[in-house]
Protein backbone atom coordinates (compact mmCIF):
# COMPACT_ATOMS: atom_id res chain seq x y z
CA UNK A 1 0.00 0.00 0.00
CA UNK A 2 1.63 3.13 -1.17
CA UNK A 3 2.41 5.63 2.15
CA UNK A 4 0.67 8.91 2.29
CA UNK A 5 2.02 11.99 0.53
CA UNK A 6 3.16 13.85 3.91
CA UNK A 7 3.87 16.98 1.50
CA UNK A 8 0.41 17.02 0.40
CA UNK A 9 -0.33 16.63 4.61
CA UNK A 10 2.21 19.72 5.02
CA UNK A 11 0.52 21.78 2.30
CA UNK A 12 -2.76 22.17 4.42
CA UNK A 13 -0.56 23.70 7.06
CA UNK A 14 0.17 25.96 4.41
CA UNK A 15 3.95 25.04 3.89
CA UNK A 16 4.18 25.17 -0.31
CA UNK A 17 5.85 22.14 -0.92
CA UNK A 18 6.10 20.51 -4.49
CA UNK A 19 4.22 17.25 -3.58
CA UNK A 20 6.08 15.67 -6.87
CA UNK A 21 9.21 15.14 -5.20
CA UNK A 22 7.67 13.68 -2.03
CA UNK A 23 9.21 10.34 -3.67
CA UNK A 24 12.78 11.35 -3.62
CA UNK A 25 13.31 11.65 0.08
CA UNK A 26 13.53 8.71 2.89
CA UNK A 27 11.41 7.41 5.35
CA UNK A 28 12.31 9.06 8.54
CA UNK A 29 11.96 12.38 6.61
CA UNK A 30 8.77 11.68 6.11
CA UNK A 31 7.86 10.85 9.44
CA UNK A 32 9.37 14.36 10.09
CA UNK A 33 7.54 16.26 8.32
CA UNK A 34 3.96 14.18 9.23
CA UNK A 35 4.79 15.35 12.45
CA UNK A 36 6.63 18.12 12.44
CA UNK A 37 4.83 20.08 9.40
CA UNK A 38 1.07 18.78 9.45
CA UNK A 39 -1.78 18.31 12.18
CA UNK A 40 -1.64 22.53 13.22
CA UNK A 41 2.06 22.59 12.71
CA UNK A 42 2.02 25.89 10.31
CA UNK A 43 4.84 28.14 9.71
CA UNK A 44 2.83 30.83 11.78
CA UNK A 45 2.95 28.55 14.68
CA UNK A 46 6.42 27.98 14.61
CA UNK A 47 6.66 31.70 14.34
CA UNK A 48 4.22 32.42 17.16
CA UNK A 49 6.96 29.95 19.57
CA UNK A 50 10.05 32.28 18.62
CA UNK A 51 8.09 35.18 19.51
CA UNK A 52 7.63 34.09 22.92
CA UNK A 53 11.19 33.46 23.22
CA UNK A 54 12.22 37.00 22.15
CA UNK A 55 13.67 35.61 18.55
CA UNK A 56 12.56 38.26 16.66
CA UNK A 57 14.36 41.35 15.11
CA UNK A 58 17.73 40.15 15.23
CA UNK A 59 20.96 40.64 12.26
CA UNK A 60 21.58 37.03 12.60
CA UNK A 61 20.53 33.39 14.00
CA UNK A 62 21.68 30.35 13.90
CA UNK A 63 19.62 27.00 13.82
CA UNK A 64 22.19 24.42 15.28
CA UNK A 65 20.99 21.09 13.84
CA UNK A 66 18.16 22.63 11.77
CA UNK A 67 16.81 18.82 10.96
CA UNK A 68 13.84 19.67 8.71
CA UNK A 69 14.07 23.24 8.87
CA UNK A 70 10.28 24.38 9.88
CA UNK A 71 12.29 26.47 12.64
CA UNK A 72 14.94 27.89 10.08
CA UNK A 73 11.96 29.20 7.90
CA UNK A 74 10.00 30.72 10.94
CA UNK A 75 13.13 32.52 12.11
CA UNK A 76 13.84 33.88 8.89
CA UNK A 77 10.37 35.51 8.43
CA UNK A 78 11.26 37.00 11.95
CA UNK A 79 15.12 38.16 11.39
CA UNK A 80 17.80 39.49 8.88
CA UNK A 81 19.40 36.40 8.49
CA UNK A 82 19.88 32.32 9.26
CA UNK A 83 22.39 30.32 8.81
CA UNK A 84 20.75 26.79 9.31
CA UNK A 85 23.36 23.58 10.16
CA UNK A 86 22.88 19.80 10.10
CA UNK A 87 24.94 16.44 9.71
CA UNK A 88 22.24 15.30 7.77
CA UNK A 89 22.10 15.55 4.14
CA UNK A 90 18.89 14.30 3.32
CA UNK A 91 17.87 17.03 6.29
CA UNK A 92 19.87 19.43 4.51
CA UNK A 93 18.66 19.10 0.80
CA UNK A 94 14.91 18.73 2.67
CA UNK A 95 15.10 22.53 4.71
CA UNK A 96 16.84 23.79 1.37
CA UNK A 97 13.72 22.54 -0.49
CA UNK A 98 11.36 23.98 2.19
CA UNK A 99 12.86 27.44 2.43
CA UNK A 100 13.06 27.89 -1.80
CA UNK A 101 8.95 26.44 -1.62
CA UNK A 102 8.55 29.22 0.45
CA UNK A 103 10.48 31.66 -1.60
CA UNK A 104 12.45 32.57 1.85
CA UNK A 105 15.80 33.81 0.69
CA UNK A 106 17.84 34.81 3.88
CA UNK A 107 17.96 30.94 5.22
CA UNK A 108 21.67 29.48 4.64
CA UNK A 109 21.40 25.77 4.50
CA UNK A 110 25.36 24.08 5.15
CA UNK A 111 26.68 20.92 6.30
CA UNK A 112 28.08 21.29 10.15
CA UNK A 113 28.24 19.62 13.51
CA UNK A 114 27.21 21.44 16.39
CA UNK A 115 30.00 20.69 17.79
CA UNK A 116 32.67 22.33 15.57
CA UNK A 117 30.77 25.55 14.13
CA UNK A 118 32.30 27.01 11.00
CA UNK A 119 31.91 30.77 11.99
CA UNK A 120 33.62 33.23 13.80
CA UNK A 121 33.92 34.58 17.34
CA UNK A 122 30.61 36.84 18.44
CA UNK A 123 28.30 36.40 15.08
CA UNK A 124 25.20 35.47 16.13
CA UNK A 125 22.42 37.13 18.35
CA UNK A 126 20.51 34.38 18.88
CA UNK A 127 20.74 30.17 18.45
CA UNK A 128 18.14 27.67 18.70
CA UNK A 129 18.96 24.14 19.27
CA UNK A 130 15.97 22.03 19.56
CA UNK A 131 16.12 18.60 19.60
CA UNK A 132 19.18 17.88 19.03
CA UNK A 133 21.94 18.25 22.02
CA UNK A 134 20.90 14.62 22.58
CA UNK A 135 22.31 12.95 19.47
CA UNK A 136 25.85 15.25 19.11
CA UNK A 137 28.37 12.84 19.78
CA UNK A 138 30.53 15.21 22.20
CA UNK A 139 30.10 16.45 25.84
CA UNK A 140 27.22 19.10 25.97
CA UNK A 141 29.59 21.06 28.26
CA UNK A 142 32.16 21.45 24.94
CA UNK A 143 28.81 22.03 22.48
CA UNK A 144 28.09 25.04 24.88
CA UNK A 145 31.60 26.59 24.64
CA UNK A 146 30.91 26.61 21.02
CA UNK A 147 27.72 28.22 21.23
CA UNK A 148 29.08 30.81 23.74
CA UNK A 149 31.94 31.37 21.37
CA UNK A 150 30.01 32.20 18.59
CA UNK A 151 27.28 34.05 20.33
CA UNK A 152 27.71 38.11 20.64
CA UNK A 153 27.89 39.03 24.05
CA UNK A 154 24.14 38.84 25.60
CA UNK A 155 22.99 36.71 23.02
CA UNK A 156 20.28 34.38 23.18
CA UNK A 157 20.15 30.53 23.61
CA UNK A 158 17.13 28.58 23.38
CA UNK A 159 17.76 24.40 23.90
CA UNK A 160 14.86 21.86 24.18
CA UNK A 161 16.05 18.53 25.00
CA UNK A 162 14.84 15.30 26.06
CA UNK A 163 14.80 13.82 29.91
CA UNK A 164 13.11 11.19 31.23
CA UNK A 165 9.15 11.26 30.99
CA UNK A 166 10.02 11.22 27.02
CA UNK A 167 12.08 8.47 27.35
CA UNK A 168 9.47 6.11 28.71
CA UNK A 169 7.37 7.38 26.50
CA UNK A 170 9.97 6.21 23.65
CA UNK A 171 10.30 2.41 25.67
CA UNK A 172 6.37 2.16 26.74
CA UNK A 173 4.15 3.62 24.37
CA UNK A 174 5.72 3.33 20.68
CA UNK A 175 8.46 0.33 21.75
CA UNK A 176 6.64 -2.33 24.16
CA UNK A 177 3.07 -1.28 23.17
CA UNK A 178 3.36 0.10 19.80
CA UNK A 179 4.99 -1.35 16.81
CA UNK A 180 8.32 0.74 16.72
CA UNK A 181 10.25 -2.35 18.89
CA UNK A 182 13.66 -0.58 17.83
CA UNK A 183 12.94 2.21 20.83
CA UNK A 184 13.46 -0.63 23.26
CA UNK A 185 17.12 -1.40 22.76
CA UNK A 186 17.71 1.91 21.62
CA UNK A 187 16.28 3.43 25.40
CA UNK A 188 18.23 0.95 27.38
CA UNK A 189 21.39 1.75 25.65
CA UNK A 190 20.58 5.56 26.66
CA UNK A 191 19.55 4.26 30.52
CA UNK A 192 23.18 2.16 30.44
CA UNK A 193 25.03 5.53 29.63
CA UNK A 194 23.28 7.50 32.13
CA UNK A 195 24.52 4.97 34.84
CA UNK A 196 27.79 5.09 33.67
CA UNK A 197 27.41 8.60 33.02
CA UNK A 198 26.82 8.73 36.76
CA UNK A 199 29.73 6.40 38.24
CA UNK A 200 32.79 7.55 35.70
CA UNK A 201 31.42 11.11 34.55
CA UNK A 202 32.81 9.84 31.53
CA UNK A 203 29.99 9.16 29.18
CA UNK A 204 29.13 12.36 26.74
CA UNK A 205 25.27 11.07 25.33
CA UNK A 206 22.86 10.40 28.45
CA UNK A 207 19.58 11.83 30.09
CA UNK A 208 19.93 14.98 30.55
CA UNK A 209 18.35 16.86 33.86
CA UNK A 210 17.38 20.79 34.52
CA UNK A 211 20.25 20.58 37.27
CA UNK A 212 22.93 19.53 35.03
CA UNK A 213 21.95 21.88 31.92
CA UNK A 214 21.54 24.57 34.44
CA UNK A 215 25.54 23.72 35.76
CA UNK A 216 26.93 22.64 32.17
CA UNK A 217 25.53 26.41 30.94
CA UNK A 218 27.01 28.17 33.54
CA UNK A 219 30.46 26.54 33.24
CA UNK A 220 30.63 27.28 29.29
CA UNK A 221 29.75 31.02 30.15
CA UNK A 222 25.96 31.39 29.82
CA UNK A 223 23.05 32.28 32.66
CA UNK A 224 20.11 30.23 32.51
CA UNK A 225 16.96 32.59 32.45
CA UNK A 226 14.12 30.21 32.30
CA UNK A 227 13.74 26.33 32.29
CA UNK A 228 9.80 25.00 31.70
CA UNK A 229 8.38 22.38 29.73
CA UNK A 230 8.57 22.22 26.18
CA UNK A 231 6.91 25.38 24.84
CA UNK A 232 6.47 26.51 28.56
CA UNK A 233 8.79 29.75 28.17
CA UNK A 234 6.48 32.66 27.03
CA UNK A 235 8.26 36.09 27.74
CA UNK A 236 5.68 37.95 25.75
CA UNK A 237 2.63 36.78 27.44
CA UNK A 238 0.24 39.62 26.20
CA UNK A 239 0.64 39.20 22.54
CA UNK A 240 1.63 35.68 21.97
CA UNK A 241 0.01 32.41 22.93
CA UNK A 242 1.78 29.68 22.58
CA UNK A 243 0.72 25.79 22.14
CA UNK A 244 3.37 22.78 23.17
CA UNK A 245 3.72 20.58 21.16
CA UNK A 246 4.55 17.56 23.32
CA UNK A 247 2.78 16.35 26.23
CA UNK A 248 4.50 18.29 29.76
CA UNK A 249 4.77 14.88 31.71
CA UNK A 250 4.64 10.93 30.68
CA UNK A 251 4.32 8.66 33.52
CA UNK A 252 4.92 11.30 35.83
CA UNK A 253 8.17 12.39 34.32
CA UNK A 254 8.92 15.76 32.58
CA UNK A 255 9.24 15.18 29.00
CA UNK A 256 11.55 17.64 27.61
CA UNK A 257 13.00 20.75 28.87
CA UNK A 258 12.59 24.22 27.34
CA UNK A 259 15.78 26.26 28.47
CA UNK A 260 16.32 29.87 27.75
CA UNK A 261 19.98 31.24 28.36
CA UNK A 262 22.09 34.54 27.83
CA UNK A 263 25.48 34.66 27.32
CA UNK A 264 27.70 36.22 29.93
Amino acid sequence: MREVNTFALANGEGWNLPVNEFDSFPQFIQHTVRDELSAGRSKEYYRSRLKALGFENMDRVLDAGCGTGQWSVALASLNKRVDAIDVDDDCLRFSALLASSGNTTNCYVQKASIASLPFTDNSFDGITCYSVLMLCGKHPIEVFKEFHRVLKPGGKLYLSVDTWGWYLHLLIDQGILGNQRYRIPYVFRYFLRTIKHWITGREVRFVLTKSFLRGALAKAGFESKHMAHEGGINQNKNSVTVRPAIPKRFYGFQAIIDVLAIKR
